[in-house]
């Protein structure tokens, strides 16, 4: 990732954080990471000491095929269903999502390699456990508001809150002539974890 890019998403994501004051911290159950910290059997993962910088992430949300290695934070592809692509991620949020379950919603980012805000093509949330010592990937989260055409920028999400078996998302969306720093448009939508998977709730405006 170029120093411009990490700039632009990083006034992106602390335009947002100012306005709402949240804090941010595709096979479902595969492993797809070796972080060197595996426990012994039946003893879980501290996902709080996981370089989250250095994990693999699906590839789907980004239209790839196969998972995405990260380095320090950043992988550069040659070829996706969006053409050449940066991807990265930012947070993760931690929480219980219940049964003494611990997660981790790392935020992941698929753009353009133009270095700018602007060229966001998708984002959303990977959901980690560390259930069994290793890490997995238990779900991807979306943004499932979907505006009326009018805005180039993608909507995106971040947490609101885990517990209880459910991921309450806040989402971001663009109206009418929002510069790509400042997405005015909210929603709320509730995942429940059923033990196998995310199924996402009604998705609720709370400001247009």
């Amino acid at each position: 990732m170029t120093r411009v890019r990490k700039t632009s998403l990083a006034v992106l994501l602390a335009a947002v954080l100012a306005i709402t004051g949240l804090t941010l911290g595709l096979t479902t159950g595969t492993a797809l990471a070796s972080t060197g910290l595996a426990q012994p059997a039946g003893q879980s993962l501290n996902l709080h000491h996981v370089k989250w910088g250095d994990v693999a992430v699906p590839g789907g949300l980004c239209r790839v095929g196969h998972p995405i290695q990260l380095h320090n934070g950043d992988a550069r592809l040659k070829h996706s269903g969006f053409g050449p692509l940066d991807v990265s991620e930012t947070g993760p949020a931690y929480g219980n999502l219940g049964a003494g379950q611990q997660v981790a919603a790392l935020q992941v980012w698929c753009s353009n390699q133009g270095g700018t805000a602007a060229g966001e093509l998708a984002e959303g949330l990977v959901v980690f456990s560390g259930a069994g010592g290793r890490l997995h990937v238990l779900g991807t989260l979306t943004p499932q508001f979907r505006p009326h055409a009018g805005h180039v920028h993608i909507p995106f999400v971040a947490v609101k809150s885990i517990g209880g078996e459910h991921i309450v998302t806040t989402e971001f969306f663009y109206t009418g002539s929002d510069a790509d720093c400042c997405p005015s448009g909210r929603a709320l939508t509730s995942w429940h974890w059923n033990g196998h998977s995310f199924k996402p709730g009604r998705t609720v405006i709370t400001r247009s």
